[in-house]
């Protein structure tokens, strides 16, 4: 069952243009010998793109150092504690550019192990940049902390379920996890964010 207060959000995929710092950092852009592949893949990875975040506001309270509770759920981590900083709310955010994503990376890989690589990195890019967009929206409402994922630091991805079901990704972002853990469709980004005067 989803949620009434649960933020719902098509992303204007016009709006993915990927930081250029974020985009080198995930091709290892050293060279300039990939800038042509990425003019000519960056808008077929754009064109399969379904970009959407789900958010939710909730309480957070620190009963003792490195020790987080959000809406009863109890999450030990210094990195969280710390960026959140005393925050007395917080949103939770799941972002995705949906399944159509994965299977261009797919049929590209058949065709193209070169063509996939530059894709993998441009769509993780435009992912990055979704989340961005995500948390602009977001930070009408207060002004934010940085954003803190399971798997970063200390935060353990076994809070990631409950993430993802607070958020009710499988019903508005089709968001699943796989046995080991790790997030369906692959360009998929949750996180915690801080609402600095809430």
């Amino acid at each position: 069952m989803i949620k009434p207060e649960i933020i719902f959000k098509q992303i204007d995929k016009t709006a993915l243009d990927p930081d250029p710092f974020e985009l080198a950092a995930r091709l290892g852009l050293g060279c300039s010998c990939l800038g042509d592949a990425v003019e000519e893949l960056l808008p077929e990875v754009e064109r399969a793109a379904e970009p959407k975040y789900s958010a939710v506001r909730l309480g957070a309270e620190y009963p003792s150092r490195g020790v987080t509770v959000i809406d009863g759920h109890v999450i030990s981590s210094e990195g969280l504690y710390k960026c959140l900083d005393g925050a007395r709310e917080v949103y939770l955010l799941a972002v995705t550019l949906g399944a159509s994503v994965d299977r261009y990376l797919y049929r590209l890989g058949v065709i193209s192990g070169s063509d996939r690589f530059v894709s993998d990195g441009i769509a993780s890019a435009l992912c990055e940049r979704a989340a961005d967009i995500a948390t602009e929206a977001l930070s009408a409402e207060g002004s934010l902390t940085r954003r803190f994922s399971p798997g970063y630091g200390d935060l353990s991805l076994l809070h990631q379920q409950w993430l993802l079901d607070e958020l009710s990704a499988r019903e508005l972002l089709g968001i699943t996890l796989t046995e080991s853990g790790m997030m369906v469709p692959m360009k998929s980004i949750t996180a915690i964010i801080g609402i600095k005067n809430g």
